[in-house]
């Protein structure tokens, strides 16, 4: 006869469950806590690859040079009778990258006075030397729209003009902690750019002059940009500093060539391979929304044997955040994978002990007319409370992780929703993750439960209950 009819069999093999659970606490909690540490390191580490890519679309946009672009010329040259080659860096021509108009409506090529303005420079403040200070143009300041958000002390200027100019919180922390004292201060730029010229072609001397510049560099604003790899920066209007290149005359030159001739005049007729070219144009994208599109121009043009090459900081920033993410998600795809094979270990462990253990009240429930699949669900029962329980209550502590290490980050390294576990949405169906963990555990707990216990099918009744 039965143990009990079929109706009551789930109650009978419920109440085993509740009693084996109680019986063996200590070992029940270790496997617990286990499979919570195993279930908590998967749910971060999705978190973390999802908000590491997030943030590293998110935080390209907070630089304040976001919309700028530099194009340059590489090709490779063999050296003669060895197999080593150089690679030979040129400006290219403006008809090679005007060609992107069509693609890009916001597009301006422009060339690159910066090895005359900044060129050789020094700056200071208060009479305080300022080092490893990096002077970058921007377009303009009327063409800044959604970067005026990054302002956090006084305004981006809205008109252009060679002596206001933008500081980030890298360098304005070097000079006073409290930004809003900054607005209107003064830091003294020192110029002296050395420039050699041809009067004719290669074969004719050098004509050389100097571009000087001494004046004051008054801070209109402080902004807070993506702070990763970042380092102190000043920002000026590249479209004033292009109309003192036009205006500024080089006597000697000029003299030499009995023509006026300015320091925009030398870059335009530099030769694409000569200094004075600084070997690259600017480009930059007016419209923010045209920046995506310059990047899909970039990852075109990278897999093609052109010699041209653009690229920017942001890109360069985000490429080295994206690799050091990558990097730190495959070590911790390592320990999440060691952490569920150990969780899924000692749960299968733990279930062949328990039955190992419980040999006898086994063979007297089958005497009593358990089956063989009842014994099974019984142990199978310990271990998808304990998996199920375990993966449940590590969706709440997998939030309150990755919220305590976010907002560390974020204070830190102004780094937002580094850690973004997908409760809502996951894989494209409603709450993907919560069903994927869920059935995980239910998966893993059944394998690592049902193998060890095939066991069973070779279990001798007489030989246990023989015993005593």
């Amino acid at each position: 006869m039965n143990l009990m009819a079929k109706s009551e069999r789930i109650s009978w093999r419920e109440r085993f469950v509740l009693s084996h659970l109680g019986a063996d606490r200590a070992k029940n909690i270790l496997v617990f806590v286990s499979a919570l540490i195993s279930f908590t390191a998967v749910l971060l580490a999705v978190g973390f690859s999802e908000g590491s890519r997030d943030t590293i679309e998110d935080n390209q946009t907070r630089l304040l040079d976001y919309q700028r672009f530099t194009a340059t010329k590489k090709e490779h040259v063999a050296m003669a009778s060895t197999s080593i080659s150089l690679i030979r860096t040129s400006r290219p021509e403006m008809t090679e990258l005007l060609f992107f108009k069509r693609y890009v409506p916001s597009l301006k090529v422009s060339l690159s006075y910066e090895r005359i303005f900044p060129g050789d420079y020094r700056l200071s403040i208060n009479e305080k030397k300022l080092d490893g200070v990096s002077l970058l143009p921007i377009m303009d300041f009327e063409s800044l729209d959604v970067n005026r958000r990054l302002a956090i002390a006084g305004e981006i200027p809205i008109s252009d003009n060679s002596i206001d100019v933008v500081i980030n919180t890298n360098l304005a922390r070097v000079v006073d902690q409290d930004f809003p004292s900054l607005i209107g201060r003064e830091i003294a730029l020192e110029i002296e750019s050395r420039i050699a010229v041809r009067q004719g072609d290669s074969t004719t001397a050098l004509i050389s002059d100097v571009f000087i510049c001494n004046r004051n560099l008054r801070i209109a604003a402080v902004i807070e940009e993506f702070s990763f790899l970042n380092v102190p920066k000043i920002f000026y209007s590249h479209r004033a500093v292009e109309e003192m290149m036009k205006s500024y005359e080089l006597s000697e030159i000029s003299r030499a060539k009995g023509v006026r001739t300015t320091c925009h005049d030398v870059v335009a007729m530099a030769n694409a391979n000569e200094a004075a070219s600084n070997y690259s144009l600017n480009l930059f994208v007016d419209d923010f929304s045209d920046v995506a599109k310059m990047n899909a121009i970039i990852d075109a043009i990278s897999v093609n044997d052109s010699g041209l090459s653009i690229d920017s900081a942001a890109r360069a920033i985000a490429k080295t955040y994206s690799e050091l993410m990558g990097a730190a998600l495959y070590s911790m795809m390592i320990f999440v994978a060691i952490s569920f094979l150990g969780a899924n270990f000692i749960l299968g462990i733990s279930a062949f002990s328990n039955f190992i253990s419980k040999r006898k009240e086994s063979a007297i429930m089958t005497c009593l007319g358990a089956r063989g699949s009842d014994i099974m669900r019984i142990f199978l029962g310990e271990s998808l409370r304990l998996s199920c329980g375990a993966a449940a209550l590590a969706m709440a502590l997998a939030y309150l992780l990755g919220s305590a290490v976010n907002a560390y980050v974020d204070d830190r390294y102004q780094l937002a929703d580094v850690i973004a576990i997908p409760y809502a949405r996951y894989l494209g169906f409603p709450f993907g993750i919560v069903l994927l963990v869920m059935a995980i555990s239910i998966i893993s707990a059944s394998i690592f439960t049902l193998v060890p216990l095939t066991y069973y099918k070779h279990f001798s009744l007489i030989e246990e209950l023989r015993d005593e």
